[in-house]
């Protein structure tokens, strides 16, 4: 894929970019400043290191780049499962690294005022994954960036020799709707009214100032039920945190809406995701939906704008790997099944969608479970089967439902499992066909499996992730 390289300099300058690879030229590029901006558009190149890139005005070197990689490149969208940092894992190594591998987190700007961006962050920029580099970084990223890295020497190919990247464009507590830009919303009108039209309708009168207090006061209620958490624990160190939510109750959430509220319609596809876009990537993993479980039923169309929205300003229109939501009983609304029927439908949809599911990867009183290596594992495992051993592996499909009088007979694309009895209780746990093979037998009455806000997985297909929940 051809490379852009642009930047500004004095008008009719003449710009000299050069690239190297282990001293050597490969490319060289000479150009004019028109109107003080200038482009230069590199040949593709094979994936490797080593790579060095100076660019020269009027013969006065102005930028040298070393240590440069041409790779692939995979982002990391959704909210805070996502964007929850290595350092807070429960398997966390501070002297953890990744080889090879490249990290950069596009700053999470919340909003823009007088061209000044809130809140400020220091200048950004690739890093290698180091441990000091990581411990910050998107844990979920970090293990699937492990696994890509460590199957691809495991197996002796050719793909241990592609650099890879990891982008992390994430934010907790985020909807769907802040993700995307206002014209992909306006496709379906009943989105644009419930997420945008009726958000904005609801402050059109609120001045700066209101919301400006509005915000102090929010911050000050947040602090003071974090510091009640604190005290909590030290006076309980034994209790568990569905006990301490008894006790405190939930998190204070949402926060006031606002011009200043990160979770506002487009407000992310404007402040974080635009500056990414336009760029090409490997895969998107999408690993989200948390926040849109109060509007569950929603759910499928969100997804699908976002994924064609992203897809449009992405410049290869890569495939999207959907995180299915994980197992979470500590909702009274019970939505959650929905957001995972949804994520299923439309992976089911769409071809370059693929389904990843999660279901027990969760925890029942905590909505940031923090095993993220279980998770990080089997989606770098899927997609090296699918980007780089071009394996046709997907989630299992429903092809066929058969209803009698007695029973309704479900069959799928490919063999089920369920957990071997006889191999006891283990993480990897041994399985062993069902009785059919690919079909489920229902009961008369019964038109769903593990349709639950924390079910408990009874099937699984054959690289042993669990079955998605659905309902006919």
């Amino acid at each position: 894929m051809h490379l852009t390289i642009c930047g500004a300099g004095r008008d009719q300058s003449e710009i000299k970019v050069t690239l190297k690879q282990n001293g050597k030229t490969i490319q060289e590029h000479s150009v004019l400043t028109k109107q003080g901006r200038w482009q230069v558009i590199l040949n593709p190149e094979s994936a490797g290191r080593n790579y060095e890139l100076l660019i020269e005005e009027n013969g006065v070197k102005k930028t040298h780049l070393c240590d440069l990689a041409f790779g692939d490149v995979f982002l990391f969208g959704g909210q805070s499962n996502m964007e929850y940092p290595l350092k807070d894992e429960a398997n966390y190594d501070d002297s953890f690294s990744l080889k090879n591998i490249r990290i950069y987190t596009v700053p999470r700007v919340e909003y823009i005022q007088v061209n000044q961006k809130f809140p400020a962050f220091e200048n950004s920029g690739w890093k290698l994954a180091s441990s000091s580099a990581l411990s910050d970084f998107s844990a979920i990223a970090a293990y699937t960036g492990q696994i890509l890295n460590h199957l691809s020497e495991f197996n002796g190919s050719n793909e241990e020799e592609i650099p890879i990247g990891l982008v992390s464009c994430n934010k907790g507590g985020t909807s769907v709707s802040c993700w995307m830009d206002e014209n992909s919303l306006k496709k379906d009108p009943d989105l644009y009214s419930h997420f945008y039209k009726r958000y904005w309708d609801d402050i059109q009168d609120q001045s700066d100032q209101t919301e400006d207090l509005k915000r102090e006061e929010f911050a000050k209620i947040s602090r003071r039920y974090l510091e009640a958490c604190n005290q909590f624990k030290i006076h309980h160190p034994k209790a568990s945190r569905a006990e301490m939510k008894r006790e405190l109750g939930h998190t204070p959430w949402p926060g006031p809406k606002g011009k200043k509220d990160f979770g506002r319609p487009c407000g992310l596809f404007e402040t974080m995701f635009s500056n990414i876009s336009g760029l090409p990537f490997k895969a998107v993993i999408w690993y989200q939906g948390e926040e849109d479980t109060k509007d569950g039923e929603f759910y499928e169309s969100l997804l699908l704008q976002l994924i064609e929205c992203w897809r449009a300003s992405i410049i290869n229109r890569p495939d999207f790997y959907i995180v299915q939501l994980p197992g979470y009983n500590d909702d009274p609304a019970k939505k959650w099944p929905l957001v995972r029927e949804a994520q299923r439908k439309v992976c089911s949809k769409l071809s370059y969608c693929h389904l990843i599911t999660a279901i027990d990867a969760g925890s029942s009183d905590n909505i940031h479970p923090a095993d993220k290596l279980k998770l990080g594992k089997r989606i770098g495992q899927f997609i090296y089967r699918h980007e780089y051993c071009k394996e046709s592996v997907s989630h299992p499909e429903i092809i066929e439902v058969i209803q009698s009088d007695q029973k309704t007979l479900v069959r799928f694309d490919q063999p089920l499992f369920v957990k071997n009895p006889d191999a006891g209780q283990d993480s990897n746990p041994a399985l062993i066909p069902i009785d059919l093979q690919d079909t489920i037998v229902f009961n008369k009455g019964q038109t769903s499996s593990a349709y639950e806000n924390d079910p408990t997985p009874v099937y699984f297909y054959q690289d042993g992730s669990p079955l998605s929940p659905f309902t006919l």
